[in-house]
C-alpha cells in the first residue's frame, strides 16, 4: 500500500488540496473520544460493529503522533493540507482492488460472508466491503 502511496505522490497525484486549517486541540479531543467511541462499540455489539475495531486504531494512535510531534495526519488537517490523507486513501481502494483481482482467480481464496450486505460482488467481495480497504491504508 505504502509504495502505490509513494507511485502517486511521485507522479504528484491529488497534490496540493489546501484548506483552511482546522483547530488542532479540538481535533485531537474528538479523534480520542470517537476511538473510544468505535472501540465500545464493537465491543458492545460485535455483530453489528465488528469493523470498528481497526478504525478505532486510527483514532486513537494518531493524537498521539500528533501531540509528539511526529509525522501527522492530525497535523495535516492543523495545516489544511489534505494531500497525504487522500493518498492513502486511493492507495487503499487501488490495492484492495488489486487484492481481490488476485483472489478471484486464486485456487484457494477468501469467500466473504458480511452481514447485511452479501448481495452484489465484485469479484469475490461485496460491494461494500471495498469501502473498507482506503481506511485500511490510512
Amino acid at each position: 500500500m505504502f509504495l502505490v502511496y509513494r507511485l502517486l505522490a511521485r507522479l504528484k497525484i491529488q497534490g496540493n488540496i489546501l484548506t483552511k486549517g482546522l483547530s488542532g486541540k479540538t481535533m485531537i479531543k474528538v479523534s480520542i473520544f470517537i476511538g473510544i467511541m468505535m472501540m465500545l462499540l464493537a465491543l458492545a455489539y460485535p455483530n453489528y460493529f465488528y469493523p470498528f475495531v481497526w478504525g478505532a486504531f486510527i483514532f486513537l494512535l494518531e493524537p498521539l503522533c500528533a501531540i509528539y510531534k511526529a509525522p501527522s495526519m492530525l497535523q495535516d488537517l492543523e495545516n489544511g493540507k489534505w494531500s497525504r490523507i487522500v493518498r492513502l486513501l486511493v492507495a487503499g481502494l487501488l490495492c484492495g482492488g488489486y487484492w481481490e483481482l488476485c483472489n478471484f482467480w486464486s485456487m484457494e481464496k477468501w469467500i466473504y460472508t458480511v452481514p447485511f450486505f452479501s448481495q452484489g460482488k465484485l469479484f469475490e467481495m461485496p460491494y461494500l466491503g471495498f469501502l473498507g480497504f482506503p481506511p485500511f491504508c490510512v
